[in-house]
């Protein structure tokens, strides 16, 4: 079983990976280019310098750890890249609850934040269509799209586990 969760910046991504994972006791793979920065406002620096092998070596890693078990994969390609994914789930929220959410994470301002989402996404957006012809706004491979400001996290991750309980029974006996 291979939940692949994915969504804007600040759409819940990580929050609600972990706790699915946790719920089902599963492993939780993440990666992210945070990772390899020291400073979280570097991330979109990172990301501009960030050659496509670079970004097919790094997607092709966390691809190669998720087909070898059951997990959680929180990444913005992995329902595309993921092709044996049990469920496939896109989380969202407006721009000003995405922005509000990633404030306390960079530490910047409300309008320096927006700045730094909006450029965070753009280059994401770019980077997936030039690498992988990926439109990351077509959410057709999506069995469900969860409005992540409308729920609490609780409901959203029983939302996830209940796709993922139809999608996979066998797993869940």
């Amino acid at each position: 079983m291979i939940i692949a969760i994915s969504g804007l910046t600040g759409s819940g991504k990580t929050t609600i990976g972990e706790k699915v994972a946790k719920a089902l006791n599963v492993r939780y793979i993440y990666t992210s280019h945070k990772q390899s920065v020291k400073e979280i406002a570097d991330v979109v620096k990172f990301t501009r310098k960030a050659t496509p092998a670079f970004e097919k070596s790094f997607d092709a890693r966390i691809v190669g750890l998720a087909n070898r078990q059951d997990c959680v994969v929180t990444t913005w390609m992995g329902p595309w890249l993921i092709k044996k994914a049990t469920a496939r789930v896109w989380l969202y929220a407006s721009l000003d609850s995405r922005v509000r959410r990633k404030m306390k994470e960079v530490k910047m301002n409300y309008s320096r934040t927006k700045r730094y989402v909006l450029e965070k996404d753009r280059l994401n957006m770019k980077r997936f269509k030039k690498i992988y012809n990926v439109d990351i706004n077509d959410h057709g491979i999506f069995d469900i799209c969860i409005n992540t400001e409308r729920l609490e996290v609780r409901q959203t991750v029983n939302m996830v586990i209940a796709l993922s309980a139809e999608k996979d029974s066998r797993k869940f006996k």
